[in-house]
């Protein structure tokens, strides 16, 4: 039934001429003058030619990835109209197409973009981690998915399509690359025929290099990289009509990779306790006023438990990170805690293919165990007060002092192991995460032979994960030693022991060819999600917190999706084929469960349990073209999105409040390749975006009161909450309270389960803060004023991007010699809803460059590269941090310049 250069050109799903089809590739025929040639892809789960596919698709090769320098999936923003990816807080990623992302938190929180290896999903990979390597083709699909997709996707899908086992054939590929920060890496594959039927393919890479972050502290590097990984894959065509494919994948990393490049903040000047740490400004490198923070307050509470005039400690209020070192550059940090990150997964796939005579049947099996842990200082800086011996904590500390004669407190001396020793207030942040997870998924594709072709599928998901989050400080350790209690305590933590989630949908479509040329399609999904997270939250200084259970809630979605439309193929006037689409789609992304709060902190009884799903209603026409003799395709995209129910989230008061907010989306793309002659190729992508908030109203945690002044912030003592308070209630309490009272006092305002002091309600009474009896006058005191948001843009959503790339091959004798270079521009964008100054993403250009040598007739290439040329800062997101940290920004920034020299062997 199959030849096996057929059956193979279809279970990898691309043919030999597809390698190189987009632009000239090493293997091809370097003076072919034709660039459309079967540009063949699986978007629809069987093959055809990218053009054909109603779809708004980009596709990279292997030969293109290496062209456009994209090693990652971070630099395919530099590629695709309208396509972001950042990493996130928490060791995950952000990745958002047209302006629909994931910006919510929490275990259960669904990715807005479906990612998967080989048509399985997978909820989060090292792939964002590691490097692409032996990859026949990446598919970025943009639009809601689901009707051809194991997972349900309300932006789009990203599809990375490893190189398969090829039957009857010895090859291989070995290649070394040297660059700049003492780069070092290296990557190949060898395939191996075992009989006729039957080939092994082993492909691997490793990659070392020095970290692009200087420690001005100890001249170290910081955010290195030592990394490998390997993937076993073994093809077996067991008879004609049936064929068998597993892979195992391993990916191991051992860094000091950091999870954030900077941190930023305009520094709050205003005293304690009117203080928030940071304010609304530009992207400024700078610290929190340090009173506002729970660390320092925690550090202020010595002369509260006896240690008295000789702590050492600063007096409340007290700024302990003035004159702190800061270094201003964005690649430079002062750490007396180096980052550490640690990272394995093992990824399982199992494929069988039976033909029938009307169509075939695939069953998609794949298994993954994922584990990371990773340790970030939490504040960058080094700060000069120390922790000063004294009488008191020496005698409280037996024959061991606590401190040394130069002030060094060595935490592991009392029972805390978590801390290092130092000299100053020091805190870090731990994020680890584990998971299991099982996807099996059958599908079946018609082949008939008449009007009407189908493709149905079913998919079955477990996933089990746990993890936690930690804030550790050596200023509660200090505070655990004075008040006699567990030193070993954290200054938060947000445990989740497991998250669960068991899904299952059945999806498919339907086209009916009403001509030859004209196509309806019909695609129906349903999808049904079950998610349950058993979790905690608690932070310190409560006595109690770490005492807190466990608590499991769950939560269950489903949904009847679909979408529907024509394409047309054409031959207008001015072109040699024309592909027409219209679709209407219904995107979905299922809703989810808040992270756990601490009641010793924050009321929880006013979070939602649950947030709502995400649905967008997205218009999409599109033309794809051929023109001048197959020299030129234009592919040109309009759409228009109804997006309800965007997740988003707040940090409020150690917790992430995750809500949903309605938008209205529109944009246009265009994505061109040009050889008006032959050997002389050019790539143009451009993209516009429009998007808007609806009617929606927030409270900002950087703006508590909206800048109303009849409420002032206040900062509780010893939480480290923040909230509003009328501005005419402080100013009585300051002329009738002692102003060293006034924090702890608003403590019982700002923060649940307290009480307010006899000595005190009289005061606050009088002020108008409680009422007759006792309790908070809620129109005087509030958690904030909320803004108000519509007409705001959504987050990561530049108005336009603009990419270009141009290359000529110059034949010397058996040598192609191949100058590129790449310009990519992007304008600002936001990085929160609500668009204040310190939201701001700055828009930014960068140049890469590259000159190939290859001589197809021996296989050998050789490749001089230079990325970033400007040697430009970019930040591509920014994630805002709780009250009780001070509200400062950490920063995710691309690479800084990098450049080198690749040489490799194909045979």
């Amino acid at each position: 039934m199959f030849g096996k250069k057929n059956t193979f050109a279809f279970f990898t799903g691309v043919s030999l001429a597809a390698l190189g089809a987009a632009t000239p590739a090493i293997a091809q025929d370097q003076d072919s003058g034709r660039i459309t040639d079967e540009i063949v892809v699986t978007a629809e789960k069987r093959e055809a030619s990218i053009q054909d596919v109603p779809i708004a698709i980009s596709a990279f090769d292997e030969g293109k990835l290496d062209r456009l320098q994209i090693n990652d999936a971070q630099d395919l923003l530099l590629a695709i109209p309208n396509f972001q990816f950042a990493k996130g807080n928490f060791t995950g990623v952000n990745i958002a197409i047209r302006g629909v992302g994931s910006k919510a938190v929490g275990f259960s929180v669904d990715g807005a973009v479906g990612v998967h290896i080989n048509g399985s999903p997978i909820d989060s990979s090292r792939l964002f981690e590691g490097e692409f390597y032996d990859i026949q083709r990446v598919e970025v699909l943009r639009g809601p998915q689901g009707t051809l997709y194991g997972r349900n996707a309300s932006a789009g899908v990203l599809n990375i399509l490893t190189n398969r086992p090829e039957l009857e054939v010895f090859s291989g590929n070995i290649e070394g690359t040297y660059g700049n920060y003492e780069t070092v890496k290296a990557r190949g594959f060898v395939n191996i025929p075992l009989g006729t039927d039957v080939a092994f393919r082993l492909a691997g890479f490793t990659t070392k290099r020095d970290g692009f972050i200087t420690n001005v502290l100890n001249g170290n590097d910081i955010d290195n990289r030592d990394m490998y990984g390997f993937r076993a894959s073994l093809a077996a065509e067991m008879s004609e009509r049936d064929r068998l494919f597993f892979t195992y994948s391993f990916f191991d990393e051992d860094s000091n990779r950091s999870r954030i490049g900077k941190q930023l903040c305009n520094t709050d000047t205003r005293p304690f306790p009117f203080n928030q740490g940071c304010v609304d400004g530009p992207a400024v490198v700078g610290a929190p006023n340090a009173s506002a923070t729970l660390a320092a307050q925690v550090f202020a509470l010595g002369p509260l438990f006896g240690a008295g005039a000789n702590s050492g400690l600063l007096p409340l209020g007290a700024n302990t990170t003035a004159g702190a070192t800061i270094p201003r550059g964005f690649r430079d940090q002062a750490t007396p805690f180096e980052p550490r990150h640690r990272a394995t997964e093992h990824f399982y796939q199992l494929e069988y293919q039976h033909d029938f005579d009307f169509g075939t049947f695939t069953s998609l099996t794949s298994y993954r165990q994922d584990d990371q842990i990773s340790f970030v200082d939490y504040n960058q800086i080094r700060g000069v007060v120390t922790f000063a011996p004294n009488a008191f904590l020496t005698t409280l500390a037996g024959p061991v002092p606590l401190t040394n004669a130069q002030g060094v407190f060595n935490p592991a001396l009392y029972g805390d192991t978590n801390n290092p020793a130092s000299n100053v207030p020091f805190t870090y942040d731990q994020s680890n995460v584990e998971v299991e997870s099982l996807t099996q998924e059958f599908r079946f594709v018609s082949d008939l032979d008449g009007r009407f072709n189908y493709s149905l599928g079913g998919i079955v998901t477990h996933s089990e994960a746990s993890g936690d989050y930690r804030v550790y400080s050596n200023t509660f350790t200090y505070l655990g030693l004075l008040t006699g209690s567990d030193p070993r305590r954290n200054f938060f933590s947000s445990e989740t022991d497991p998250y669960v989630l068991d899904s299952t949908a059945l999806f498919g479509e339907g086209y009916f060819n009403i001509t030859d040329d004209l196509k309806y399609t019909l695609g129906l999904r349903y999808t049904k999600d079950e998610k349950s997270v058993t979790d905690r939250s608690y932070a310190a200084p409560a006595p109690n917190a770490a005492s807190l259970q466990f608590g499991t809630r769950e939560a269950q979605f489903e949904e009847i999706t679909g979408r529907t439309g024509f394409d047309w193929s054409v031959a207008l006037p001015f072109t040699e084929e024309t592909n027409l689409y219209a679709f209407y789609s219904k995107g979905y992304k299922g809703g989810g469960i808040n992270p756990a709060c601490d009641p010793n902190v924050f009321d929880c009884s006013i979070v939602p349990r649950t947030f709502e799903p995400e649905f967008i209603n997205a218009y999409e026409i599109g033309a794809k073209n051929i023109l001048n003799d197959g020299r030129l395709i234009a592919n040109l995209t309009g759409y228009y999105y109804d997006y309800e129910g965007l997740q988003i989230s707040n940090i409020v008061n150690r917790t992430s409040v995750n809500v949903n907010v309605d938008a209205k989306i529109k944009g246009f793309e265009g994505e061109f390749v040009w050889e008006p002659i032959n050997r002389l190729v050019f790539d143009l992508n451009a993209a516009y975006l429009d998007t808007e908030i609806g009617s929606f109203s927030s409270i900002d945690e950087l703006r508590l009161n909206n800048n109303n002044p009849a409420f002032t912030l206040v900062k509780a003592f010893p939480s480290a909450a923040n909230c509003v308070v009328n501005t005419a209630g402080i100013g009585f309490l300051q002329a009738n309270v002692p102003a060293a009272n006034l924090g702890q006092a608003f403590l019982a305002l700002c923060t649940p389960n307290t009480v307010v002091g006899t000595p005190l309600q009289a005061a606050f009474t009088a002020a108008g803060l409680l009422n007759a009896n006792g309790t908070v006058n809620t129109a005087n005191v509030q958690p904030g004023i909320p803004r108000q948001l519509e007409g705001n843009e959504l987050p990561n959503s530049p108005e336009y991007q603009v990419s270009f790339g141009a290359q000529y091959t110059f034949l010397a004798g058996d040598w192609g010699i191949t100058p590129r270079v790449d310009y990519f521009v992007q304008a600002d964008s936001f990085a929160r809803v609500y668009n204040d100054q310190n939201d701001v993403l700055d828009g930014y250009d960068q140049w890469n460059a590259s000159l190939t040598f290859a001589n197809e007739s021996n296989g050998l290439y050789a490749n001089l590269f230079v990325r970033n040329i400007e040697d430009e800062d970019v930040i591509t997101d920014l994630y805002l941090t709780d009250a009780s940290s001070g509200l400062f920004r950490n920063a995710f920034l691309l690479e800084p310049r990098t450049y080198g020299i690749t040489v490799g062997k194909r045979w």
